[in-house]
């Protein structure tokens, strides 16, 4: 990713390949992937906050910024980059 810098949690990675287009299964996606790996409550609703004060068409790109985000939609056989979401 040109240009990007790296997320704000590099080690988690969500699949919203099932999520993509469905904001509740996103951010529950997000929930689950911030928990598992143990990061604290204050930092998770910090996400929340900044996801939800936002349209969905920037729901991804903020899901990006705190994590690797893996989406590919039904349409494309690879992955799409988190530049590409906002596309």
């Amino acid at each position: 990713m040109v240009g990007q810098s790296e997320p704000k949690y590099p080690d988690i990675e969500v699949d919203l390949s099932e999520a993509a287009g469905n904001t509740i299964s996103v951010m529950s996606q997000m929930r689950i992937a911030l928990r598992a790996a143990k990061v604290p409550a204050s930092e998770v609703s910090a996400f929340f906050d900044e996801a939800m004060s936002q349209g969905y068409g920037r729901l991804l790109e903020t899901c990006a910024r705190w994590v690797r985000v893996k989406a590919m939609p039904a349409d494309q056989d690879e992955p799409l980059e988190a530049h590409e979401l906002a596309a």
